[in-house]
């Protein structure tokens, strides 16, 4: 973006180069100045805000990775591609723990802010939830008609909520 192309007022403070596809989500760490972000290129990075560089780079997806979250401590970075999510440790750069139980591609995912809870929608039309600390799989729910595109969970860790193609948010 040149800065004729910035609105009045607007003012471009940093640009962020590293991944070789399209970035398909970003997500901000609620605890220190990084921003995450997932690519078409199979790889998670996090990015340094206020020293503008590259943190981390995560490795080990087999497709493209669309869902993207992470913990409010920032510890954990929970990823989707393909009908996989991980969560990955970022103060070590290891995947700590692998979900596999949807049937189709995962295309969003949510941690709770309670930090123990990860949510996931899938275009196999369910949403799952697993505990974190855990590693297992401990809910399916079914309902929606179409793929689940979008997650988010509530303040309160309480509640899940899906939006789908059939037009519905549950």
């Amino acid at each position: 973006m040149s800065p004729r192309e910035i609105p009045p007022g607007l003012t471009l403070r940093w640009t962020f180069a590293g991944h070789k596809g399209r970035i398909t989500r970003m997500v901000w760490a609620a605890h220190e100045p990084v921003l995450a972000s997932a690519s078409y290129d199979q790889t998670v990075r996090l990015w340094v805000i206020d020293q503008e560089k590259e943190k981390l780079v995560l490795v080990g997806h087999v497709g493209s990775v669309f869902g993207l979250d992470l913990t409010p401590d920032g510890r954990y970075l929970v990823s989707a591609s393909k009908n996989i999510i991980k969560a990955w440790d970022t103060t070590s750069n290891l995947s700590w723990r692998t979900f596999r139980n949807h049937e189709d591609l995962v295309y969003d995912v949510s941690v709770t802010r309670d930090g123990r809870w990860v949510v996931s929608g899938s275009f196999d039309k369910t949403v799952r939830i697993y505990d974190l600390q855990e590693g297992v799989d401990v809910q399916i729910c079914h309902g929606h008609s179409g793929r689940v595109g979008a997650i988010t969970t509530t303040p309160n860790s309480q509640y899940a909520i899906s939006a789908s193609g059939d037009a519905t948010i549950r």
